[in-house]
């Protein structure tokens, strides 16, 4: 009897072989005893089982291909698209900016060569009118000035006028370099950050040693501004960070401007504290505790505004491990002419694209302390302020959210009013403001702390005295509160809210406590992050404080915001 081959058995296939991984018959197969086979029954229960299990396999993969799908086109080519948009906006924009340039300046170039041309034909016109005068009085004196024959009476008398004529051309000549020299003294130079003017002169000398002087401006390209635009078009560049499906949750950070310590990073995750930049640093941001209700952090820097000034810590090693050493605050002025309302204590928050909002704040008249009106609109491109909006009652401590054109307003406090029982919006392209919420219509919107805006289900969150947390629906008009099985402590006054979208997370920041309190809106649940800043207290600093146990004190902990790195914020 012959043998069995891979292509050709004696007798019926019956079974597969698991270790050589071949089919048998019964007669190849007597040579497999010792191995481990899997029979004709056993493989159709096995193969039923792995049909399902591959049926269910392959919905899974297909829900992950349309979450990679969805996480793709709406994270990741929607950035680039953004970026690439960004990118030509702003390379459009210097291309003009260049061009305009290059028209002023060959408009101030021929300003100058106009100028020079003046005073050439000027100069050339003086100098034919000296030729032509002193070639006839040449010919003149030629002609009158003779010894033999005796000259008569009337050519003496002649000879006197015409010398007396030369004398005065001469005294005129003098007068005139001499107002001249009198009028170049007096000019005044202006700077010219482009052209540099150079003088250059054309002496021309008559037969008595006066001179006839042309000055000219010779109108040069200054290359060394060249050379800094140059440098500083080398230095644009693109920053990396890190996305991917798998990490919605990580590098979820906060930043705090510490008294003593400086800018700090802090990953909630790992609990690790990062010191960004040290106290002192040049151009810190002065130390007071008007900075707990700005949240204007964005993928690249953070910034802080204090009355005059903006501050900026730019550098990508905010958000990826890198060298932290170049990291420095750098700051500019408020830019907008008096009469303003620059003060601190502001509330601010960022769009998410090219705009930092700053609403309301304090300012103080004599040692006084005046709630601000004005809303600025900050770009963080340009470093740019924009006033595109008056409150209609002065106040601070506001809420604020921005999402869909909307810049949301939630409470606030002014000396005179009290709190502002109140959300309000403002249309960011019509600039009309709505009031959007109201205390008269709604009872429990009293004395608010803080609130957020809940874009993707449209509720509006607050907190009030004694930590009640209430849920407004806007669609239904509905006004929940809500059960909080992990009690967040009493709040005195200041604290914060901060929506996370993409995790459907809140986040409470309570100025004087050490603790963050966060609530899951799928899961209906609060935790508490315990003591994400008691690392940090310094219990000697001189400001009030407040007891929340017996072991520990905080003092105002001037957190400027929490910020998730590797979550886009919503367009605005």
């Amino acid at each position: 009897m012959s043998n069995c081959n891979n292509n050709q058995h004696q007798q019926v296939l019956s079974s597969i072989c698991r270790k050589c991984n071949i089919v048998l018959c019964k007669q190849c197969q007597q040579t497999h005893t010792e191995h481990d086979l899997i029979y004709y029954n056993q493989m159709t229960k096995e193969i039923e089982t792995l049909s399902k299990n591959l049926s269910t396999e392959v919905i899974e993969k297909q829900i992950e291909k349309s979450e990679q799908d969805n996480f793709f086109n709406n994270e990741i080519q929607d950035h680039y698209d953004r970026q690439l948009t960004t990118v030509n906006k702003y390379f459009r924009e210097l291309h003009d900016q260049l061009h305009f340039r290059e028209v002023e300046i060959k408009r101030e170039l021929n300003s100058y060569h106009q100028d020079n041309l003046e005073l050439y034909t000027i100069a050339i016109s003086k100098l034919e009118n000296f030729i032509s005068q002193s070639n006839h009085f040449i010919e003149q004196f030629k002609l009158l000035n003779t010894t033999a024959p005796p000259p008569t009476q009337d050519k003496q008398e002649e000879l006197l006028h015409v010398y007396s004529k030369y004398l005065s051309r001469e005294k005129s000549l003098l007068n005139d370099q001499q107002q001249q020299q009198q009028q170049q003294q007096q000019q005044q130079h202006n700077d010219q950050p482009a052209i540099t003017p150079d003088q250059q002169n054309i002496n021309t000398i008559n037969n008595n040693g006066q001179s006839t002087v042309a000055s000219y401006q010779l109108a040069s390209l200054n290359h060394y501004s060249i050379k800094c635009i140059s440098d500083g078009i080398n230095l644009v560049d693109i920053s990396k960070s890190t996305k991917n499906l798998g990490n919605k949750n990580s590098n979820l950070i906060v930043y705090r401007y510490n008294k003593k310590r400086g800018l700090e990073k802090i990953n909630l995750d790992t609990l690790e504290t990062t010191l960004m930049i040290s106290l002192p640093n040049l151009n810190s941001p002065p130390v007071n505790d008007g900075y707990f209700y700005q949240s204007a952090a964005t993928p690249h820097a953070v910034y802080l505004f204090n009355e005059e000034k903006y501050y900026v810590a730019f550098d990508s090693g905010l958000l990826i491990e890198g060298d932290l050493s170049n990291l420095e605050w750098k700051s500019g002025p408020f830019g907008i002419p008096s009469p303003t309302e620059a003060g601190y204590y502001q509330s601010t928050v960022y769009d998410g694209k090219d705009h930092i909002y700053i609403v309301g704040g304090i300012r103080y008249d004599n040692d006084t302390a005046h709630s601000c009106r004005d809303i600025f609109r900050f770009n963080i491109h340009s470093f740019q302020y924009e006033r595109i909006f008056q409150l209609e009652v002065s106040s601070r401590r506001h809420a604020l959210a921005c999402y869909g054109n909307y810049l949301y307003i939630i409470g606030g406090y002014t000396n005179n009013v009290g709190y502002l029982n109140q959300v309000i919006r403002l249309n960011l392209q019509t600039l009309q403001m709505e009031k959007f919420m109201s205390g008269q219509d709604i009872p429990t919107l009293k004395d608010v702390r803080s609130g957020c805006y809940d874009y993707i289900n449209n509720h509006i969150y607050y907190i009030c005295p004694h930590a009640n947390i209430y849920r407004y629906n806007v669609n239904t008009k509905e006004n929940k509160k809500l059960e909080q099985k992990v009690v967040i402590n009493q709040p005195k006054d200041h604290v914060k809210m901060y929506y996370d979208g993409q995790n459907q997370t809140i986040y409470f920041i309570l100025e004087t406590q050490s603790s963050i309190y966060t609530y899951s809106i799928r899961d209906n649940e609060f935790r508490t992050l315990n003591n994400i800043f008691a690392s940090n207290v310094d219990l000697n600093i001189s400001q009030p404080k407040f007891a929340l146990n017996p072991q520990l004190e905080v003092s105002y902990s001037t957190t400027c915001d929490i910020f998730l790195p590797n979550i886009s914020y919503p367009s605005c």
